[in-house]
């Protein structure tokens, strides 16, 4: 019954001209999401420590994450090149954390990459 379900599910959005890509979309959508609130916890984190560089970057990248999960999610038009940008300002996110000595940071940097991975494998996607 539920392969049944999932056929006519997928008939349904194809004929609606929706591509069906559980594995990519959930994935990119929800690891921005978790960088996106990372990022916002670390900057908070970082901002009054002079040792940290990474406090603008990570507000920065905090937007950017959260830009590219709803245009995933909305299935926009340009969301593949949101999402290679946003693989760009993770990977610049990532290196000033790496810099960093707070005790957030290295966590963010790990996270930024997840999330530059996820949207590399998103926009690369056909």
């Amino acid at each position: 019954m539920k392969a049944i379900a999932f056929i006519v599910s997928t008939f349904i959005l194809a004929s609606l001209g929706t591509t069906v890509r559980a594995a990519e979309k959930p994935t990119c959508v929800e690891t921005c999401l978790k960088c996106s609130e990372m990022c916002a916890d670390c900057a908070i984190c970082c901002k009054d420590n002079p040792k940290c560089v990474c406090s603008k970057t990570c507000v920065a990248c905090s937007a950017m994450c959260k830009l590219c999960a709803e245009s995933v999610k909305a299935k926009a038009p340009n969301s593949k090149e949101i999402c290679a940008v946003c693989e760009k300002v993770c990977i610049a996110c990532a290196a000033d954390c790496e810099r960093c000595t707070g005790a957030c940071c290295k966590e963010c940097a790990a996270m930024c990459l997840k999330c530059a991975e996820a949207c590399k494998a998103y926009h690369t996607s056909k």
